[in-house]
């Protein structure tokens, strides 16, 4: 028995090596205080009647907690 080709040359296997992919990795995101003391105290300078609630003010983060705040500070003020 004689083995043939064709156009196409498909009688043996083909070991290819699987393609490397670039993997680009991502660098960690940096948090930044959304308002800084600079621009509180600007702020409080601007609207004296609200210095208190402007000084005292948190954001809350992404994952829902609040910046700033650690556990056991925060008391319920609705009572």
């Amino acid at each position: 028995m004689k083995i043939g080709t064709n156009p196409v040359g498909n009688y043996k296997p083909v070991y290819r090596k699987p393609e490397t992919t670039q993997v680009n990795t991502t660098k960690p995101v940096e948090t930044k205080p959304v308002i800084n003391d600079k621009e509180k105290l600007f702020f409080s300078d601007k609207y004296p009647q609200n210095k208190e609630q402007i000084m005292n003010h948190h954001f809350y983060m992404k994952n829902g907690n609040m910046s700033g705040v650690t556990i056991g500070s925060l008391f319920d003020k609705r009572g």
